[in-house]
């Protein structure tokens, strides 16, 4: 199996681990608020917000999601 196709193959599995608070989270992220605007929307802070946003890139980035 190529590299490719082994990150092809872990992106569903990889989200399927993420709790319902996390994929809220991806889910305005990719939306396009402000962080934020996420920030209040799920009452969390703008320094997690910015945490996450860095790690969902960085998922991307590495075929995950």
């Amino acid at each position: 199996m190529t590299e490719e196709a082994g990150a092809e193959s872990e992106a569903p599995a990889a989200v399927g681990k993420l709790s319902k608070r996390q994929k809220q989270l991806l889910i305005l992220l990719n939306k396009g608020p402000s962080n934020r605007d996420i920030a209040d929307n799920l009452q969390i802070s703008e320094h997690t917000v910015n945490s996450r946003s860095q790690a969902s890139h960085l998922a991307r980035t590495q075929g995950l999601l």
